[in-house]
């Protein structure tokens, strides 16, 4: 999946990333993600990169 965002407020900029993920036949989901920002945040304008991940089965969920 590609990631495409547009921020306002304290953080404005957009973000570009691409995202993997899977479920399993029992329900339980994995994901991660690398996004590059591109903005300004509390007045400092530049570029930086981001790392998400997740992890949610029926007994717990991490993000």
């Amino acid at each position: 999946m590609t990631i495409l965002k547009e921020c306002f407020g304290d953080m404005v900029g957009k973000g570009i990333g691409q995202m993997i993920s899977k479920r399993t036949e029992s329900g339980a989901s994995v994901y991660s993600a690398i996004e590059e920002f591109e903005g300004t945040v509390n007045g400092k304008t530049g570029a930086f990169t981001l790392f998400h991940n997740g992890y949610m089965s029926s007994s717990k969920q991490s993000l």
